[in-house]
């Protein structure tokens, strides 16, 4: 009786969502409040149709050239830089992408007549000189881009000597990445929480969500056979058939700490669900080091699904039937995006998540339809075993999330407003006053109040609900921190 209830209820949710399976390419939710602030007649239902008001001169090209230049060819290359910039070029506007490892690959050539760069995950100090000389040169509005918070990152996360400000070395990392914001023209960040982390010392701030290349068809977002995952899986020694559920986790190994705490909750949902797997997506030493020697599992309980490359990485999240995203609840993962739950997601995947803000926030928006949040390694075990047992429920909710996910993260969406933004930040650089974020605008207009470092209890909760944080009815803390 009680999963009837969970899967009208979600069927409900799904009818009031409007979800098609449809990717849709509309400005976000807000946007025309965010051109009726800026260009007035709030009152006009023909606003975007009528010059007057140049809404254009905002939301469409206006002769752009953007130069994007990536120092990362992975994940954090193509969701921060590339995919964007070839949804720009869909809508018109010329792109030139240049992936360059150092000063010595930089082609002078590739600045003539561009009206923007943008610079993402550039920490060579003499590179930057070159690439600010030549804007400065050409009169060129330079961007930096950024999705970590780089002054929080953990001691277990393999980047910390490079910024651990204790060390020489780290500290001249930090000063010269504060440098970069500071003297570019302005800053893109990846979420609300990294742009309030640093805004007060940078304000020429603004906010570009990761999206997914649905829309752009550069990978391959069909699931895979079950038929092959278990194949793998039988191979390393794991008994499978037909009703096996595999539990996976995927990632990289700058998660380490965020595992860690994960044994017991791991062991007893295996304990509990015979027929169930962990499958691991990683470095295969990071997923034998938890698997074995952490968390001491048995051979025949978990597999490890083979590393490819990012082209390929779609593919092997679809040999989960529910994911796992836990993330300790500290500065630096509050700031992380919740890029892992769309892309489990538009793979079908229902998701157990971390009650931290990324996660959190999605859940949030999302109506929790997708998955569900776990604090306590009792609602890690009773969350996911709950998935694991009611398969229609499990199935319901990935799909559910799936058409979500394709209405509302593609990079058709995130990057509809970055026109508006690379205008604005061209105009405010030459403008006394500044102005705003598109996102910070929109949010404004639905009432999530603007992001802070942390967050005290007698605070506007960020989740918009207008309650104070410690007593919100959304029972929100500590996810904010």
């Amino acid at each position: 009786m009680f999963i009837l209830q969970i899967i009208d209820c979600i069927k409900k949710q799904i009818i009031n969502m409007n979800i098609t399976g449809n990717i849709k390419g509309s400005l976000p939710d807000g946007a025309s409040r965010i051109a009726q602030k800026l260009f007035g007649a709030p009152d006009d239902p023909n606003l975007y149709n009528k010059d007057s008001y140049k809404i254009a001169s905002r939301f469409s090209n206006e002769n752009f050239c953007v130069v994007g230049i990536a120092a990362d060819k992975g994940a954090c290359g193509h969701y921060r830089l590339k995919f964007p910039l070839m949804h720009l070029e869909k809508l018109g506007v010329e792109i030139r992408i240049s992936d360059i490892g150092d000063i010595s690959d930089l082609d002078m050539i590739i600045f003539k007549g561009a009206t923007h760069v943008i610079l993402s995950r550039c920490s060579d100090r003499d590179m930057f000189e070159a690439i600010r000389a030549c804007c400065k040169r050409y009169d060129i509005t330079l961007i930096y881009d950024i999705d970590d918070c780089f002054h929080e990152i953990n001691v277990k996360n393999p980047a910390f000597g490079f910024f651990d400000i204790n060390t020489e070395f780290g500290n001249k990392n930090l000063r010269n990445f504060e440098y970069f914001l500071a003297e570019s023209d302005g800053v893109i960040f990846s979420t609300r929480e990294l742009k309030g982390y640093y805004e007060e010392q940078f304000p020429h701030s603004h906010i570009l969500h990761n999206g997914l290349d649905l829309s752009l068809k550069c990978r391959n977002w069909s699931p895979s056979s079950k038929a092959k995952r278990n194949e793998i899986a039988a191979s390393q020694g794991c008994y499978v058939d037909e009703n096996t559920v595999v539990v996976g986790w995927a990632g990289s190994i700058t998660h380490i700490a965020d595992l860690e705490p994960m044994s017991d909750a791991i062991n007893t949902i295996l304990q509990q669900n015979p027929n169930s797997l962990i499958g691991m997506y990683c470095d295969p030493e990071m997923a034998m080091h938890f698997c074995l020697n952490s968390w001491g599992l048995a051979e025949n309980r978990y597999f490890l699904i083979p590393p490819t490359s990012f082209k390929y990485y779609p593919e092997k999240l679809s040999y989960f039937d529910i994911g796992l995203a836990p993330i300790k609840n500290c500065a630096f993962n509050r700031c992380k995006s919740d890029l892992r739950l769309i892309e489990m997601g538009a793979m079908g995947v229902p998701y157990v998540a971390s009650k931290v803000a990324p996660y959190y926030r999605f859940h949030l928006q999302t109506k929790g339809v997708g998955g569900y949040i776990a604090e306590t390694t009792e609602e890690w075990v009773e969350k996911t075993s709950l998935l694991i047992r009611k398969t229609q429920e499990r199935e319901l909710r990935g799909l559910t999330l799936k058409n979500y996910v394709y209405n509302n993260c593609d990079v058709s969406n995130s990057a509809s407003s970055l026109v508006y933004t690379l205008k604005t930040i061209r105009e405010n650089s030459f403008s006394y006053t500044k102005a705003p974020d598109a996102t910070i605008l929109n949010d404004r207009s639905i009432g999530v109040p603007k992001p802070r470092k942390e967050y005290k209890l007698t605070d506007q909760c960020p989740c918009g609900s207008g309650d104070q944080y410690g007593t919100c009815w959304r029972n929100c803390s500590p996810a904010w921190g």
